[in-house]
């Protein structure tokens, strides 16, 4: 194992873990890997979403206005690394290009989507884009009900 910022360690980012089965044949089988470079592969996800772990079912409100207030963004990403004290450190020596929305931005509107850092010192706002499907279908759902309705009354006048 060699330390951060070491040559070998800073060259050899296809190093990661790797998970994997073995099937009953005995055949390995690959279900995903964390990559040197902090990318999680998988061959699936899946989250729980069973009924019996849920209770006070509550219909979800309203949301296409909050989601015509996303912003979606192009950006370069940043490294990131710890000082000696365990906090981060962020330079620009990557020119990773990557598109996404924006943490902080994102808690104004769905706080639920996102986690929020106990210390941001030691670590990262981060986005459940899972948790946005929910959001996203409940805003088509709604945009549904509009062009119903436009579609009505489009026929209401027509037939005037």
């Amino acid at each position: 194992c060699t330390a951060n910022g070491q040559i070998a360690a800073a060259l050899n980012t296809d190093r990661g873990f790797y998970f994997r089965r073995y099937s009953n044949a005995g055949a390995e089988q690959l279900l995903g890997r964390i990559e040197g470079d902090g990318k999680f592969y998988g061959t699936s996800f899946t989250n729980v979403s069973d009924s019996r772990v849920k209770k006070d079912f509550t219909p979800y409100p309203s949301v296409l206005e909050n989601v015509n207030k996303i912003k979606a963004y192009n950006y370069t990403l940043l490294e990131q690394s710890f000082d000696s004290k365990g906090n981060l450190r962020f330079n620009d020596a990557t020119t990773v290009q990557d598109f996404g929305f924006i943490a902080q931005e994102l808690y104004k509107l769905f706080p639920e989507a996102v986690h929020k850092p106990k210390n941001e010192e030691r670590e990262l706002w981060g986005i459940d884009y899972a948790k946005l499907t929910v959001i996203l279908t409940k805003a088509i759902q709604e945009q549904q009900v509009q062009i119903e309705e436009l579609r009505k009354t489009i026929q209401r006048i027509e037939m005037k």
